[in-house]
């Protein structure tokens, strides 16, 4: 189960990555529509250690962002 979530994720990474670096606008939303719906996948599926680290990554970029910005202001 492990393994199929994390393949999911990379594959997330992968059409997130895509999106954001394709000039195409119909290939971008397409990419950017697997990247949603196979993290929403992952999210579903993955074990519960797996949840808690993506949302703890994403709170500490979020969180860091948050520093930095109020840093420059």
């Amino acid at each position: 189960m492990l393994i199929t979530s994390l393949m999911s994720l990379a594959i997330a990474t992968v059409a997130t990555w895509v999106s954001i670096n394709t000039k195409e606008e119909v290939f971008q939303a397409s990419m950017a529509l697997i990247a949603l719906l196979s993290t929403l996948l992952t999210l579903f599926f993955a074990p519960l250690l797996l949840k808690v680290l993506i949302v703890a990554f994403a709170w500490l970029l979020e969180k860091t962002r948050y520093l930095s910005v109020r840093k420059i202001s």
